[in-house]
């Protein structure tokens, strides 16, 4: 795939954020990383180029979850980040269970919980040793602004940059 697909597949709203543990979160509740660039490294003002330091790291995921559903189609990964901030979300839940009549059922599901909390929790930890390294495999971007315009040039594009002045 080419840059120029590349971008225009970014556009397409999928869910884009900065944060490597929600990612990792993410990645663990099946929401994939895009297949054409699961990730970008942009250098700017803020965080300028420095061999071996990233810029403005972005992870790209699918817009929803393939692994949960609500019952009527999938979870949104939007939905499971406002969930990762939330600090009601297991109050919620365990008024939830305790609504269940059946003490059986009710105790499998609270002893069966926290495993599978863990289990989630191994997954996030192992996501996030493994997208902590995806900056480095990809080409970076420099953001630039000339006037009152603004624009991506890949760091590479060593030919374009010397023309317009800018590795001065």
């Amino acid at each position: 795939m080419n840059k120029a697909e590349n971008l225009k597949d970014l556009k397409k709203g999928h869910y884009i954020t900065a944060s490597t543990d929600l990612a990792a979160s993410l990645m663990a509740c099946g929401c994939k990383p895009l297949e054409s660039g699961a990730c970008t490294n942009t250098y700017t003002d803020n965080k300028p180029y420095r061999t071996g330091r990233p810029g403005e790291v972005r992870y790209h995921l699918e817009k929803t979850s393939s692994t949960f559903n609500d019952g009527e189609g999938y979870i949104f990964t939007e939905d499971l980040a406002v969930a990762f901030a939330s600090t009601d979300a297991n109050e919620i839940l365990d008024d939830l269970i305790g609504k269940i009549e059946d003490p059986s059922l009710r105790s499998r599901i609270k002893k069966q919980l926290p495993l599978a909390i863990m289990s989630h929790h191994r997954a996030a930890m192992g996501n996030r040793s493994i997208i902590r390294k995806w900056w480095r495999k990809i080409e970076p971007w420099i953001l630039m602004k000339r006037n009152n315009k603004t624009f991506l040039l890949p760091r590479s594009a060593k030919k374009t940059a010397k023309e317009w002045g800018l590795n001065e």
